[in-house]
């Protein structure tokens, strides 16, 4: 029996979720974020919505084929007047649809430019073409590639999934969550956001110093990825090169 001065203490229903895309707070049931338009579904036990992708068509070979040779193309076309690429008629449906990417370009090895972009703003096929020509011409680390050098450089394209946030408690929680090799990753904090590729686990295969290397590209503290206050997404890629 309850006695009469008994405190009954209900637990206040969850009205609202966070897109997992920017952060804002939006009502339980709303299903695309007003803030991003991005899709989201269930809140999980953080109250982060959990992203909802509709499936994406698949990259057949002859779309990462015609792919790489568009980038080479693009990057022709700055160098000499003249060049085009015929694109055929056999392109699936994922080529045209919305999806980030980077082009990474190397030379004997050593990276040589990679500019890219990791929201689906764009086309593939769009997002192709632009990124493989400011990877030749405007990454400020490097000189714009020349004429001479052309035939020497390799291309590498990423066609990235939508980024996704991870909740964590601590730096050891958030060390947890990463999969090498298998996450890309982005920290953000204030105006400053910075990302490495999957791929980029090769050289760093230890979490910390992954992680301390992405801070500080951000130019952030080296030890910015144990704060909470530090906004982490992860993403996966599909790459290939020539």
């Amino acid at each position: 029996m309850k006695k009469e001065n008994d405190l009954v203490v209900r637990k206040e229903p969850q009205v609202s979720k966070k897109c997992p895309y920017c952060y804002v707070h939006i009502p339980l049931k709303v299903e695309i974020c007003p803030s991003c338009k991005q899709k989201v579904g269930m809140v999980d036990r953080h109250g982060m919505a959990t992203r909802r992708v509709d499936a994406m068509a698949e990259l057949t070979t002859s779309d990462r084929a015609f792919l790489l040779e568009l980038a080479r193309s693009e990057i022709a076309a700055r160098l000499k007047r003249g060049s085009n690429l015929q694109r055929p008629d056999s392109l699936s449906p994922a080529v045209y649809e919305d999806r980030g990417c980077f082009v990474t370009l190397h030379q004997n090895r050593e990276l040589r430019g990679c500019i890219g972009t990791i929201e689906p703003n764009r086309s593939l096929i769009d997002n192709v073409s632009e990124n493989a020509a400011n990877a030749a011409f405007k990454d400020p680390r490097f000189p714009a590639v020349t004429f001479d050098e052309f035939t020497s450089i390799d291309i590498e394209i990423s066609v990235l999934s939508l980024p996704v946030a991870l909740a964590f408690k601590d730096g050891e929680d958030l060390k947890r969550q990463l999969q090498p090799r298998i996450h890309g990753v982005i920290l953000s904090r204030g105006w400053k956001r910075s990302t490495f590729l999957p791929q980029v686990w090769d050289q760093l295969p230890e979490k910390e110093i992954f992680l301390r290397h992405l801070c500080q590209k951000g130019g952030m503290d080296g030890d910015c990825w144990k704060s909470t206050d530090t906004q982490v997404q992860v993403y996966t890629a599909e790459y290939f090169s020539e």
